[in-house]
């Protein structure tokens, strides 16, 4: 036995190293995901919750259609699917601190689960630090957040700046943070 991390938390697994846990996570669910969805819809389940689109792009039909609505962004596993997973686990325990952290942890158990994209990495990272703020007693200011995400990010990599995905997910995120108050604004008198 090597000196390793390792788990045996899945029925019918021997253990295998802590490295290796997120893919057996992934393909436990995508046997379950196999036996619980007709063959038609099977890839577009697996790519909507893991990010997984292998099969996807072998339905011509199903990717040129989503395609076409402009849905393929749906299935990639970005900061839609992050923020839905914190939102409903905070939902679930509520605004506490220990639901912050578990939060965390569970976000970044899916982003392992789900192969680590840059997208859904960047959405960790700044979900992270929001949920952060209140267990910190820190204010939570969500451009800063949205800044210190970025410096992290490219502390790690400083040519992704160059990625236009990371580049669209920030000024996107910055566009909402920054115009939302405004739009906050005009409906402060249409609710009195």
């Amino acid at each position: 036995a090597s000196s390793q991390s390792r788990v045996s938390l899945i029925k019918g697994h021997s253990t295998v190293p802590l490295r290796y846990f997120p893919k057996l996570v992934s393909a436990e669910i995508k046997k379950e995901i196999s036996l619980l969805f007709p063959d038609d819809t099977e890839s577009f389940i697996r790519s909507l919750l893991l990010g997984d689109k292998t099969d996807l792009y072998n339905d011509v039909s199903l990717y040129q259609s989503m395609s076409r609505a402009g849905l393929m962004h749906a299935v990639a596993v970005s900061g839609l699917h992050i923020s839905f997973l914190a939102g409903a686990v905070i939902f679930i325990f509520g605004r506490t601190g220990k639901a912050s952290l578990f939060s965390i942890a569970i976000v970044w158990l899916f982003v392992l689960v789900s192969g680590a994209p840059a997208s859904a990495v960047r959405a960790a990272v700044m979900i992270s630090v929001l949920l952060l703020a209140p267990v910190l007693k820190r204010q939570n200011d969500p451009v800063t957040s949205l800044s210190f995400a970025l410096l992290l990010l490219l502390a790690a990599n400083p040519y992704a700046a160059t990625g236009i995905g990371l580049q669209l997910s920030f000024s996107a995120m910055a566009g909402i943070l920054l115009v939302s108050p405004v739009f906050e604004g005009f409906a402060g008198p249409l609710r009195s």
